[in-house]
């Protein structure tokens, strides 16, 4: 767990800073698939960042808040990829005086294909989407059709709305792409 300094409004006269260690490095174990350069560029809230190169980096605070966040923006980059069952979480954190070494471990579990989305109060074909041959996740157009799909939704005063997603394992069988709803 994150140390996030005093509880209960406790006010111990110093800043909360001096109590909560600062993460000097994050690793990722387990089976990422991703590079682990590629990987910390998702990261925000637990990135180190170059004030003056090679004299004054900035480390973020270690604090439960921004691990749960970046973790959110670990699993929305796999999601993204069409790892659907990835898991992300914390395997362990070290700290040692007012430094952090922060494990997360990471399943990628297999990757799918999408082959078609079909989304509630969408007009244009149909509602649906068809992806390209390869099955590519096309997260864009998902996402403004989404937007799109609420904000019908919205205005017609409820308050959810339908989605499907035709997948398929990418080592499985391809499933034939019927073109639209």
């Amino acid at each position: 767990t994150a140390s996030a300094g005093p509880q209960g409004g406790e006010d111990t006269g110093t800043p909360r800073s001096a109590h909560t260690p600062r993460v000097r490095e994050v690793r990722f174990a387990g089976d990422p698939l991703f590079e682990p350069n590629a990987l910390k560029q998702v990261l925000q809230e637990l990135e180190s960042r170059r004030v003056i190169p090679g004299i004054w980096t900035r480390r973020p605070l270690y604090e439960t808040r921004a691990v749960e966040a970046d973790l959110a923006r670990l699993r929305s980059f796999y999601f993204s990829q069409g790892y659907f069952d990835a898991r992300v979480g914390v395997r362990s954190a070290t700290v040692e005086g007012g430094n952090a070494i922060l494990t997360l471990e990471v399943q990628s579990g297999p990757k799918y294909l999408v082959r078609h989305i079909e989304i509630e109060g969408i007009k244009d074909e149909g509602g649906a989407t068809t992806t390209d041959f390869r099955g590519e996740f096309p997260v864009d157009t998902l996402c403004t059709c989404l937007f799109d799909a609420r904000r019908i939704a919205e205005s017609q005063g409820r308050l959810d709305f339908a989605v499907e997603l035709e997948i398929s394992h990418t080592d499985g069988p391809a499933l034939p792409n019927t073109g639209g709803g």
